[in-house]
């Protein structure tokens, strides 16, 4: 087991109007053992966590924490409130 949560973050710019064409931002992050990122809001933003590797537990909104564990998607909605913690021991 990695000695992190590998994460794959992809971003789709919510558009007004359904004729613009969106275009995904694509970004991997890693979360050290025991970690947990800042809770944080992406502004007009869908995110979508795929995790790669590891074991955590995901917080969106209001939602009760869930744990995460790899091949796991993630769907975070607009200006939705979230976070995610390394729950693994290595």
């Amino acid at each position: 087991m990695p000695s992190f949560i590998r994460l794959k973050v992809a971003l789709s710019m919510s558009f007004q109007t359904s004729m613009q064409i969106q275009k995904p931002l694509i970004a991997q992050a890693r979360v050290l053992p025991g970690k947990t990122t800042r809770w944080h809001r992406i502004a007009g933003t869908t995110e979508r966590y795929v995790l790669l590797s590891g074991e955590g537990k995901v917080e969106v909104g209001n939602i009760p924490p869930q744990r995460v564990g790899p091949g796991d998607v993630i769907l975070i909605p607009p200006d939705c409130r979230q976070r995610i913690t390394n729950v693994g021991s290595t």
